[in-house]
């Protein structure tokens, strides 16, 4: 597993992800750790791409 921080799109907290190789190409839809609002994140097809992080109702 691979381990991806990111800052929350809503409270701009630190998170942090944790990918399964076998979970790329997906989304997938994570709680922030200290808002908890829903945080969109798409994950790339490409192992070595970033995934695109969103908050829902954008």
């Amino acid at each position: 597993m691979d381990s991806y921080p990111f800052p929350c799109p809503w409270c701009n907290e630190p998170n942090e992800l944790l990918v399964d190789p076998g979970e790329l190409g997906q989304q997938v839809v994570v709680d922030c750790h200290v808002c908890c609002r829903p945080i969109e994140i798409l994950l790339p097809d490409d192992p070595d791409g970033e995934p695109e992080v969103r908050g829902e109702g954008r």
